[in-house]
């Protein structure tokens, strides 16, 4: 009889416990996440929105005198528009990693590195990456084995250095 209630008991700790060992395995999710910022500003925004939705239901039942709802609902949607302008910085400052990448290019285009001719960026001079024989300034194909000297935009066909991240004519991503 002890044996069976021994084996009940450790049945119903292994029910409750199970679940809170298997939420902590989960690694990626919450604030333990590498974004964990965003994720926090996410979770105040969404729980501002409950709470207000909550707070409303309140209201409308008449558990809540005026005065209390017009100063937690201010107090809650503060909060809600706090996370969202919060979330916009932070997407701004992604934004401007963009930029800063698009910046270093054109300063690179701009201190000579590049060839300007015909609005194609290629490599003053150099060795062709396929075969290894010297092309000359303004080249597009390799003279030797005819391989492309860059990668050709998808948007308007310029020719673009290999190592390029955007067109130097139109700005698109290659």
């Amino acid at each position: 009889m002890i044996v069976v209630m021994i084996i009940i008991i450790i049945a119903v700790l292994v029910v409750i416990g199970y679940p809170l060992i298997r939420f902590r395995a989960y690694k990626g999710f919450g604030p333990d996440d590498a974004n964990d910022y965003k994720y926090e500003l996410i979770r105040k925004k969404e729980s501002s929105y409950e709470a207000i939705k909550e707070l409303d239901f309140d209201y409308n039942t008449g558990k809540l005198s005026d005065e209390d709802y017009k100063n937690l609902y201010k107090t809650y949607k503060l909060e809600a528009l706090k996370a969202i302008r919060d979330m916009d910085k932070e997407e701004l400052t992604e934004t401007e990693s963009i930029d800063a990448e698009v910046e270093a290019e054109i300063q690179k285009m701009r201190s000579g590195l590049y060839s300007s001719s015909d609005n194609q960026h290629v490599p003053a001079a150099g060795t062709c990456p396929a075969c290894g024989a010297e092309y000359d300034e303004g080249d597009s194909f390799c003279k030797t084995c005819g391989a492309q000297l860059g990668k050709k935009c998808g948007t308007c066909g310029s020719l673009n250095l290999d190592s390029a991240k955007f067109c130097y004519s139109c700005g698109k991503r290659l």
